[in-house]
């Protein structure tokens, strides 16, 4: 049975919190009521609600079910259990659900947003008429933000649409759109550092991370969203190192036998070089303040430290004569290993420390 009238204290309490970005202490209270009134839709909902604020997804979807099974079809509820449906993994059942809302309500652009997520996920899942899908899940971006054109976070929530179909240059025109009309749009600017960062645009990857912080310090993703962009980086490094240390070593044995001359060996070292110290000096170029707050963070001096070494491999394979070249493939994996073991550090401490920095 749907509630009537005013909410209970503990739901008004509740409703609260979550205005106050206090999800965990609004939990508490929908669960007190749901001691009392176990049949209550707005509590089933509000619990709901309550875990999608905290991330727990599956524990979102269970509450926002009951409250659907007892009757409550309201378009808060059923966005709540489209975005749900997404984030778990059914996005085929959110899309269901939003086409339900569409049919209702075709002129609400946030129906056109939760299709379009929805599309979005499909494409992302692999599905066989995947051009099919990206194309619509565009298209229903675009409806919305037409729709609701003065609306900033429309435009932003438009280019996450974008960004998950791979239309990063479509996105990146959303986001900038959403800036335009509120300069302080955290998720447009988010959006934007997500972009930088994928392109290995650090300095401005870190920049807007620094504004989104100040911005909303409960950000607390934004230090690992900009590190992806420096992995990115450092494995391309990697890569360069790994195709050219073989040649180098060639080229070095080539010089100690007397074939090269001083001047070439030296140009041809560097231009095997070149590439691995080109992505590895890009990640350098990362904002002081968010290299200083990722410096902070448990295993991102060791792995700098190890990426730092895979151009200098190639120096070392090319440089002393033979058989010490050879230990610059040593030096190369054991690189790889040092890398690895604190890439895992450090991702494990900034997941940890997003799930600790939850209200």
């Amino acid at each position: 049975m749907s509630d009537a009238g005013t909410p209970p204290a503990p739901l008004r309490r509740a409703m609260g919190l979550l205005e106050a970005n206090r999800p965990r202490q609004a939990l508490e209270a929908v669960e007190e009521e749901l001691g009392r009134d176990p049949g209550s839709d707005l509590s089933w909902a509000l619990k709901g609600r309550c875990h999608l604020h905290l991330d727990e997804n599956e524990e979102a979807l269970a509450a926002l079910s009951r409250a659907l099974g007892l009757g409550n079809r309201s378009t808060g509820l059923l966005t709540m259990t489209s975005t749900a449906l997404s984030r778990v993994g059914r996005p085929e059942e959110a899309l269901e659900i939003a086409n339900e809302l569409l049919r209702a309500e075709p002129q609400v652009a946030s129906h056109h947003l939760l299709a379009g997520r929805a599309m979005a996920e499909i494409h992302r899942a692999g599905h066989p008429a995947l051009t099919e899908w990206s194309r619509n899940a565009a298209l229903a971006a675009r409806t919305a933000r037409g729709l609701n054109g003065l609306d900033p976070w429309t435009h932003s929530m438009a280019g996450y649409v974008f960004l998950r179909i791979g239309a990063a240059h479509s996105a990146e025109e959303a986001f900038r759109t959403a800036l335009s009309l509120d300069p302080q749009e955290d998720q447009a600017i988010r959006g934007l550092a997500v972009i930088d960062a994928h392109r290995g645009r650090m300095r401005r990857a870190g920049r807007r991370g620094e504004q989104v912080l100040a911005l909303d310090p409960g950000q607390a993703d934004i230090p690992r969203l900009v590190y992806t962009g420096a992995l990115r980086l450092s494995l391309l490094a990697n890569l360069c190192a790994g195709v050219t240390l073989l040649p180098a070593v060639l080229w070095g044995n080539v010089f100690h036998t007397g074939g090269l001359s001083a001047t070439v060996f030296v140009l041809g070292v560097l231009v095997f070089a070149a590439p691995a110290l080109w992505s590895a000096a890009r990640i350098a170029t990362l904002s002081s303040a968010m290299r200083r707050h990722l410096s902070r963070q448990p295993g991102f001096v060791g792995w700098a430290v190890g990426t730092a070494v895979s151009p200098s491999c190639v120096f070392v394979a090319a440089l002393p004569p033979p058989p010490w070249s050879l230990t610059a493939i040593a030096l190369f994996v054991g690189g790889l290993l040092w890398q690895r073991h604190h890439r895992n550090r450090l991702m494990a401490g900034m997941e940890a420390r997003e799930r600790a920095s939850r209200p």
